[in-house]
């Protein structure tokens, strides 16, 4: 008898580990951080392909700019000088750098700092010939942490098509790279805090639609066989519960009219008395 006793005992412990609210809390947690990963992957992704975006079309821009400068305006030096000094400073987020050289190596301008901060950059890719546009790109990290996009194109310098230059361009990228960290920290944040949240809302919105569960229980704790006249008001509740609730009061009904009437038929049945001898 103790041993199917203890197996009764049991399931119902389980039972009241496993509450129907914390399910549903679960549930909503689960779902909410499911929706915020998407939700986060996509503006990651956007991010990503708009920051990928600018690394990769803007050397093709500047290079056809100064492939015009130099085939129109080869002597004019105070505005290769502006292009190749100025501009680099003021090119929203990203600092570029740029070297034109002749085929032979030598140097004809080049942006403030371009050999220190490319010293020990040795792979720029091959120039692209004057008949192509988009040129070949390659990322490199220096020892210093900096991040650059490398392009490099030929151009031509001025009206004759035997005069060439070569253009280095090396684009600063490592803005992006921190611009793009601080996004995953701000995207971890928001789906650690997003995941406690929605738990929360999730547990609360949980007990609170199981709150007319609770007073059926509550009532039912609280019936004897003096106290068969109480129910449950479910003006307030949700429709769902409100037919388990009717057929809950219908039943009380049923039994305190049956309670009230045993004792007319205790005294109808009883047997009458023998006559007196």
């Amino acid at each position: 008898m103790s041993s199917s006793n203890a197996r009764a005992e049991a399931p119902a412990a389980g039972a009241r580990g496993r509450s129907i609210a914390g399910r549903l809390a679960i549930l909503y947690g689960v779902f909410a951080f499911v929706t915020l990963c998407l939700a986060s992957a996509i503006l990651y992704w956007a991010a990503v392909t708009g920051l990928l975006r600018h690394a990769l079309h803007f050397p093709a821009e500047k290079i056809y700019v100064l492939r015009t400068m130099l085939r129109e305006h080869p002597n004019n030096r105070s505005l290769l000088e502006e292009e190749v000094q100025w501009e680099t400073s003021v090119i929203g987020h990203s600092r570029y750098l740029v070297q034109i050289a002749l085929p032979d190596g030598t140097v004809v301008s080049e942006t403030r700092g371009f050999g220190a901060a490319l010293a020990q950059v040795r792979d720029f890719p091959a120039p692209i010939g004057l008949a192509h546009a988009d040129p070949a790109t390659r990322d490199v990290r220096t020892p210093a942490g900096r991040h650059y996009v490398l392009a490099t194109a030929t151009a031509q310098a001025g009206p004759d098509p035997a005069a060439r230059r070569v253009v280095r361009l090396a684009v600063d990228v490592t803005n992006d790279d921190r611009i793009l960290a601080d996004i995953r920290r701000i995207v971890i944040a928001v789906l650690l805090v997003g995941i406690g949240l929605s738990s929360a809302i999730g547990l609360w919105v949980a007990r609170r639609g199981l709150r007319p569960v609770r007073e059926v229980a509550d009532t039912i704790q609280g019936l004897s066989a003096a106290r068969l006249s109480a129910r449950l008001a479910p003006a307030d509740w949700p429709p769902e519960p409100r037919e388990l609730v009717a057929a809950f009061n219908h039943l009380l009904q049923s039994v305190d009219q049956a309670a009230r009437r045993v004792p007319h038929l205790d005294t109808q049945l009883r047997p009458a008395p023998p006559p007196p001898l």
